[in-house]
């Protein structure tokens, strides 16, 4: 029968069902094959997996060639789509295949495909302006692709052994695994060449702040199995930046790499160092910046080798670091990971300020490390001020046997507290003070002193015994309490949850003050024997004489004093009448 005969004679219609192949399943297939002028018409639309293809063509013969002329083609899935540009031509002739200005277009995006293909010769150009990289998530949209893609490819020669060119550019490379950490797009740009039984190419990755790295590798011997290759660049340390903002800190400075890739296509090796150069890292809640970090590690495709990395804090003092990181199945694991603190002075200008000796060792898998040691405040200085700073980060900490007064207060830190990520790091912390912390503020000046250890977790740290006062007082318009008892623990915040108490006697009162609550917001309460309301107990211990006869400038000085130490906690009084009368 002549070729062209069925072309012009043939007609179909066909519906399938449901159909299931392995993890694809086709919900829906109809095509329909109807006669034509010159030939056949062919229509086809498929429904599978989210996805509709619809396709529409004319088939017909010229000089005993097939001809396919393609007038429409669309792909849709996961919302996005690709179509037809243009009507194009596909012309079969015995085992060769011509295709002449096949444009696909995705919103402003083109890829043009034109050449011809046969067993024995390819001579194929391929052309792709502005496609957008979201294409990608038609086939798994948890990609989340962004960026442009545009480049070209020439294939050329024998069939068996063709030389094929390839150059593509991807602006605002991201994808969804990579923008959940909070690092940024970058450009990426490659070029590579298959020709002689080997594959080579070039990739040059360039994004924010100076990021500049290029990996070339070279792919030979059967079925191009050997692999060589170099990764060299410079890597700004200001990427991570977005992954520390939770919790303040910043880095800046650069890392330098250089690395050498071996081994083979299906089990890589890769052998290099990596060197950090006048690095500074910024942490806003200890107030801490260490400046000319510096330091080397070595890099394999299984750990993180580091040698030595030291900083200098900029008030005095220095960092350390060394230890391993390793990668390998089943899980990530942190080896030893030893973080040395030498004379290390912090002061966040607004509370604390000290001097910390200690060190502490991180181990175990990235989803359940440990880290223990031990931390020397050489002096720790607490200045008690009027507002809470910002920069006490809030803990769900627990205290094992506290005192009535701290439990009531740290149960209003019992709301669920939301953790920056899933690792969990157990703590087996012991925190030493050998009568170094200093606090002082609002009439108060004392010094304690002793040990505190951190057990539990990071997600659920619990304190275990609290620092012992050494020796105190309480200074109330000149008169001196000395304190009798006092301890220092955590309430729930990094600052430090006072419980002090002093006894004085005064025009035969029994008084005693209290000071108790996190050392940014203390409460002072005033207790008597006899039973006297808080006014009245202030004006015998300040004047050593009953609220009534105290002068009009004595009731003004009483009441800047109780302005300064936060008010009472009785409710109005004499003290409040008073002042009203002289109008204070």
């Amino acid at each position: 029968v002549p070729i062209n005969e069925p072309l012009k004679s043939t007609e179909a219609k066909v519906q399938i069902g449901s159909i299931t192949a392995g993890k694809i399943e086709v919900s829906s297939t109809r095509i329909d094959v109807t006669k034509g002028q010159t030939g056949l018409r062919f229509a086809m639309t498929t429904i599978a997996d989210d996805a509709r293809l619809t396709l529409g063509a004319r088939l017909n013969s010229v000089d005993e060639a097939i001809v396919v002329t393609l007038d429409e083609l669309q792909a849709n899935r996961h919302g996005k789509a690709l179509k037809l540009a243009k009507p194009a031509t596909i012309k079969i002739h015995g085992d060769a295949v011509a295709i002449r200005d096949l444009t696909i277009q995705s919103r402003d995006g083109r890829l043009n495909v034109d050449g011809e293909a046969s067993n024995k010769s390819l001579d194929l150009n391929v052309n792709f302006a502005s496609m957008p990289a979201e294409l990608l998530d038609m086939i798994d949209q948890s990609i989340g692709a962004k960026g442009r893609l545009n480049g070209s490819a020439r294939i050329l020669g024998p069939s068996e052994k063709p030389v094929v060119d390839l150059n593509i550019a991807w602006q605002g490379a991201s994808a969804q695994s990579v923008a959940q950490l909070g690092l940024p797009p970058v450009d990426l740009r490659a070029n590579g060449r298959l020709a002689e039984s080997a594959f080579s190419a070039r990739l040059d990755t360039s994004g924010q702040d100076g990021l500049a790295v290029t990996t070339q590798v070279k792919l030979t011997g059967k079925s191009y199995g050997t692999l060589n290759g170099t990764v060299s660049g410079r890597v700004p340390l200001q990427i991570a930046n977005a992954m520390l903002a939770e919790r303040d800190t910043r880095l800046s400075g650069i890392a330098l790499v250089n690395a050498q890739l071996g081994g083979s296509r299906d089990t890589p090796k890769l052998d290099g160092e990596i060197r950090f150069e006048d690095a500074t890292v910024r942490d806003a809640n200890s107030g801490t910046t260490l400046q000319k970090v510096n330091g080397t590690a070595r890099i394999t495709e299984t750990a993180l080798q580091i040698a030595s990395v030291r900083g200098i804090g900029d008030k005095g003092g220095e960092v350390s670091l060394h230890g391993a990181i390793s990668w390998s199945s089943p899980s990530a694991k942190i080896d030893a990971l030893t973080i040395t603190l030498d004379r290390l002075k912090i002061d966040d200008k607004k509370q604390v300020s000290g001097e910390l000796d200690g060190s502490l060792v991180v181990n175990g898998p990235i989803d359940n490390l440990m880290a223990t040691g031990r931390i020397d405040l050489k002096r720790l200085d607490v200045l008690v001020p009027e507002q809470l700073p910002r920069s006490v980060a809030a803990l769900n900490l627990k205290h094992v046997n506290a005192p009535p007064q701290f439990t009531k207060r740290s149960g209003r830190n019992d709301e669920p507290q939301s953790q920056g990520g899933n690792s969990i790091i157990g703590l087996q912390i012991v925190i030493s003070a050998l009568d170094r912390i200093s606090i002082r503020g609002r009439g108060l000046d004392a010094m304690l002193g002793g040990e505190l250890k951190l057990r539990g977790t990071s997600n659920e740290p619990v304190a275990e015994g609290a620092f012992q006062l050494v020796q105190g007082r309480l200074s109330l318009l000149g008169r001196q309490l000395d304190f009798e008892r006092g301890t220092a623990a955590f309430a729930g915040t990094l600052e430090p949850y006072l419980d002090m108490e002093a006894v004085a006697e005064a025009d035969g009162v029994t008084i005693t003050v209290t000071v108790s609550g996190p050392a940014s917001r203390p409460e002072f309460k005033f207790s008597s024997q006899p039973d006297l309301p808080d006014d009245e107990i202030l004006a015998r211990l300040v004047f050593n004489k009953s609220l009534i006869k105290l002068t009009p400038m004595q009731i003004a000085q009483l009441a800047s004093e109780v302005d300064k130490i936060g008010g009472l906690t009785s409710g109005p009084g004499m003290l409040d009448k008073l002042k009203s009368t002289i109008g204070i």
